[in-house]
């Protein structure tokens, strides 16, 4: 009978976070890279895109791209490269935007952390694959066993989640 050692609960931890967070992180990523490419584009006048599009290799090029409102500034990160350029004035309204797509990314990071604390804590705290095959199957897959049917309650979305996964493979 093994024991689940804090290493192990952790690392199985991160990979079943992924399954739950990693859409909803890359999701907001993307919407925020997305919004800063359109202020990019209408920001910056038309002949430094278009020199920015024609001479990439004779320009510093970049994702991260620096705004500012008044004395505040913020980077946000692009799709594709654009021109290293100074920061770009933008208004209040769109600054605020900027800011409330980059809060949505930070918070998701920290329900992600959060969650594979409280993850790693309950797998350790079930002590042996013993009580994880009883308690939790799904984790078996992560923690090096195969999995078997799950009858328990707890973490309902991961399970959900796991399962419709392999019912896609």
């Amino acid at each position: 009978m093994s024991r689940i050692t804090i290493n192990v609960a952790t690392h199985a931890a991160e990979k079943m976070a992924d399954v739950v967070f990693n859409e909803k992180i890359n999701d907001a990523e993307n919407r925020a890279a997305l919004y800063v490419d359109c202020l990019w584009d209408s920001k910056v006048p038309s002949d430094i895109k278009l020199v920015s599009k024609n001479f990439p290799e004779w320009l510093s090029m970049d994702r991260a791209i620096d705004f500012k409102f008044e004395n505040k500034r913020i980077t946000g990160y692009a799709i594709t490269e654009h021109m290293v350029t100074k920061a770009i004035l933008i208004s209040d309204i769109e600054f605020k935007a900027l800011k409330r797509l980059k809060d949505e990314i930070l918070e998701l990071r920290k329900q992600r952390q959060a969650y594979i604390h409280g993850l790693r804590n309950y797998l350790v705290g079930l002590v042996t694959m013993k009580r994880v095959k009883e308690e939790f199957p799904e984790a078996l897959e992560y923690l090096g066993e195969s999995p078997v049917a799950a009858e328990k309650g707890a973490y309902e979305e991961l399970r959900m989640k796991i399962r419709n996964a392999k019912n896609e493979k």
